[in-house]
């Protein structure tokens, strides 16, 4: 049961992190379904096309690497890539296999809080004439109060 359940998390983490689908933008029930199903159908297409291309080199479908497979479709939009490229890269996108000594985690999120440092020391200037005129005027109100 759990190797089925953390294959469906992984394609939901595919689906919310590679695909850059978190949030449903859409404003109405409707649109928002329609926005889910297109995007878990762009999602199985990008499964099938990469598992295609790593079967036909010996590998297994579960080796797919989502996010190389979509790589390669991005980069397959700018001019001059051709089809023997993209296939290429699509073989290539398998998910590594070494052992990681440390913790695999995001290195663009802001992990540390940086609180916006204290005021510094107080900037202390020398009270112009005008200045002093008004403060001794105030001084006879505060004895009255």
């Amino acid at each position: 049961m759990y190797r089925r359940r953390w294959g469906l998390e992984v394609a939901f983490r595919s689906l919310k992190q590679t695909l850059a689908r978190r949030k449903v933008r859409s404003c109405t029930a409707t649109h928002a379904q329609l926005e889910l199903d297109w995007s878990v159908a762009g999602l199985w297409m990008l499964a099938l096309l990469g598992a295609r291309a790593i079967t036909g080199t010996g590998h297994a479908a579960r080796r797919l690497s989502i996010a190389l497979t979509l790589a390669a479709v991005r980069a397959a939009r700018s001019p001059g890539f051709t089809i023997h490229r993209l296939r290429k890269r699509l073989r290539c996108a398998l998910q590594d296999t070494y052992r990681r000594i440390g913790p695999k985690k995001a290195y663009r999120w802001p992990h540390k809080k940086r609180p916006t440092p204290p005021p510094g020391q107080p900037r202390i200037a020398i009270a112009t004439p005008m200045q002093v005129q008004q403060a001794r005027s105030l001084r006879p109100l505060q004895h009255a109060a």
